[in-house]
């Protein structure tokens, strides 16, 4: 190992701990925070400590893979077996929390269970991925942990330009409306709804208002721009950027781009899963539900990840670049469609079922029923995917490979 690398992983070794440091501290502070008098933060120490837990463990992936770089150690090949193991303890984490009373969903200590209930099936769903493109893939520990991390870390970038993009869906979609007859009326209805929903203690919402405002038109538009068009683009560009990078140094195979952009949708739906499965904390019927759609969720962001991860192989291996923006535009719609059929089910099923047939418009009704069968389509396609793409990579490798090359008359041996 030259000077500079062995720098440079000290350097890692270093910053992980610091992040582990953090991390431990947040762990520490989400078990603290519900023990002080008069702060009712159940929810919110439970989050924090499951962000604590999530970057220690990331630290301690990244120490333990430094002390090993810095001795010399080769980076071992990942090929991993142990999916039924991970899905055989996932279920018994899911069945754990199912039999725990819905009081401790409140309490830090649960978010070991939410935790590992997120990263399990993720690996599983990883694993799967790796075992498709075989031994051949060559891919080590170290690029995928690497990978992993800036997907992981990706998701502070997006979240950024997405809340810009939030702002601006806003001001389109409310532009238009007052250019449509009856707008201006509806975005004063809403605006007097979100003023009264404001001088009102949390919870205390009526089901019937919820409809009122989830059934607008405005707020429809304003969570279909920005979730099923603005959040694709960015999500699909950030999340690869490292393998874009990289790529312009090492020139990765089709195959290795395929599981670099996968491993970066992996670390990415980690973040996403903890935080974003996070909201169904409190009402076991609900955090089962959490628990359930992110496994499919996260097959998504892995398939479209590799998708433009595999995208910019074809770009490095300057073979067909036209790929590139296809194989983006392809993640971008696949993505879009998902967010756009979870835009039908929140603005529509939302509500109790015993509501469906009484006071849900008929258009609500439909845009659930549209949302479910889209949703599932979906979901067959991603967990189908991220084992078909890798196997198919991998047998064009194969085949490619078995072809006689044939030697120019030049530089044929004398006989």
């Amino acid at each position: 190992m030259t000077q500079t690398k062995r720098v440079a992983w000290l350097a890692a070794i270093v910053g992980a701990a610091l992040i582990g440091l953090l991390s431990a501290g947040l762990l520490l502070f989400g078990f603290i925070l519900p023990l002080i008098p008069a702060v009712d933060a159940a929810l919110a120490a439970v989050l924090i400590a499951m962000v604590g837990l999530l970057g220690l463990g990331f630290s301690i992936v990244w120490v333990v893979m430094g002390i090993r770089a810095v001795q010399g150690r080769p980076a071992e090949l990942l090929f991993p077996k142990a999916w039924p193991a991970l899905v055989a303890i996932w279920v018994l984490i899911v069945g754990g929390g199912f039999l725990l009373p819905e009081a401790v969903q409140s309490r830090p200590v649960f978010a070991f269970f939410h935790v590992l209930a997120m990263v399990l099936p993720a690996l599983a769903l990883f694993s799967w991925s790796l075992l498709a493109a075989g031994r051949a893939s060559r891919l080590s520990v170290r690029q995928v942990v690497v990978m992993a991390t800036a997907g992981a870390s990706s998701t502070t970038l997006a979240f950024t330009f997405e809340v810009v993009a939030l702002f601006i869906s806003i001001v389109v979609v409310i532009a238009v409306a007052l250019l449509v007859p009856g707008g201006q009326a509806e975005v004063d209805r809403l605006l007097m709804e979100f003023e009264r929903w404001s001088q009102m203690p949390p919870g205390m919402a009526a089901t019937e208002d919820l409809i009122a405002v989830l059934g607008s038109p405005v707020v429809i538009g304003v969570l279909a721009l920005t979730l099923a068009v603005a959040t694709p683009i960015i999500e699909e560009l950030v999340k690869t950027l490292l393998v874009a990078v990289i790529g312009y140094w090492r020139r990765p195979g089709l195959l290795t781009a395929f599981l670099w952009g996968a491993a970066c949708g992996l670390g990415f739906a980690l973040v996403e899963g903890v935080l974003n499965g996070g909201m169904g904390l409190g009402a076991t019927s609900e955090w089962l539900a959490a628990v359930g759609s992110r496994v499919p969720a996260t097959a998504m962001h892995i398939l479209t990840c590799g998708l433009t991860g595999l995208g910019w192989g074809y770009f490095w291996q300057k073979r067909r670049r036209w790929m590139l923006p296809l194989l983006y535009g392809v993640a971008i719609v696949f993505h879009g469609l998902w967010n756009l059929s979870a835009v039908g089910l929140i603005s529509a099923s939302s509500v109790s079922v015993d509501l469906l047939a009484s006071e849900m418009p008929q258009f609500q009704a439909a845009m659930a029923v549209v949302g479910v069968i889209l949703l599932a389509a979906l979901a067959l396609l991603a967990l189908t995917g991220v084992i078909v793409v890798p196997l198919t990579l991998r047998k064009r490798a194969e085949k490619a490979s078995a072809l006689p090359v044939s030697t120019p008359p030049s530089e044929a041996p004398a006989a």
